[in-house]
């Protein structure tokens, strides 16, 4: 369904390893919390919050860069929220751990509105409901795999490896798709072909021959011509109609003879 399309095929790939990534940043952020700021109440419910708050600024952030190569938007919106959670462990102020939360979720809403707009551009419309029918679950499955692993590897690797395993996750995927997330995708054959058939039907392209140039002229002016008497008519009989009587019959004519 997806695999002849280089940018669609990692696309859905990275969603997979960012779903993975998601569910270790989650266990990571309840022991960050718990660690480095047990005397904040609830300051985990402030660190999904900012990040909620970054990402509806993204979704409309987005649209600024719908110019740029979309592969690339891909691709910087991964790393740089990557780079937000390796970032974390460098800070012990619960202000700077909310602000490089507000701007992963930045960064992840303008890569995930890229995802979308993507699969909804290439993906044909009779396939997309089979898309997401197998996107949608799968992504629960990795989703739950990394919460679980994220419990694993935090209490082996201890808080702060967690983090950088965490960035790891969103950023070297979509780093190493580089080559076939930023070439555009080229006009299949296919359309090509249709396109080609579209113009020699409607005759699109082809040079016309003197014969048919003066055919179309004569055409053109015989039309002007019939134009011409209708609108004339159309007066007289504005005129009579003013003043009251009838308009004359037309008289009968012999059919005009059109240049060749």
């Amino acid at each position: 369904m997806v695999r002849g399309d280089g940018r669609l095929s990692s696309l859905t790939v990275t969603a997979f390893t960012y779903m993975v990534a998601l569910g270790l940043g989650r266990t990571f952020l309840a022991a960050y919390s718990l660690r480095d700021f047990a005397s904040v109440p609830a300051m985990l419910g402030y660190l999904f919050a900012a990040m909620g708050l970054g990402g509806a600024l993204g979704a409309l952030a987005a649209a600024a860069f719908r110019r740029w190569n979309q592969g690339w938007v891909y691709i910087l919106g991964n790393a740089l929220e990557g780079l937000c959670w390796i970032a974390l462990i460098a800070t012990g102020e619960w202000y700077l751990a909310l602000a490089l939360l507000f701007a992963a979720g930045v960064f992840e809403s303008i890569a995930s509105v890229v995802y979308f707009a993507e699969v909804q551009k290439r993906l044909p419309a009779g396939l997309q409901g089979r898309y997401y029918a197998t996107l949608v679950p799968l992504s629960d499955v990795f989703l739950v795999a990394g919460t679980v692993l994220g419990g694993v590897l935090v209490e082996r690797a201890g808080v702060s490896w967690g983090a950088v395993l965490v960035g790891l996750a969103m950023a070297v995927p979509v780093l190493v798709l580089v080559t076939r997330l930023v070439p555009e995708r080229p006009v299949p054959a296919a359309e090509t072909e249709t396109e080609t058939e579209t113009e020699t039907e409607t005759g699109a392209g082809e040079p016309r021959t003197p014969e048919a140039e003066a055919g179309a002229e004569a055409e053109e002016r015989t039309l002007e011509a019939e134009e011409t008497r209708a609108a004339g008519k159309a007066l007289e009989a504005e005129a009579y109609r003013t003043a009251g009587t009838a308009p004359r019959a037309e008289e009968p004519r012999t059919a005009e003879k059109t240049p060749a």
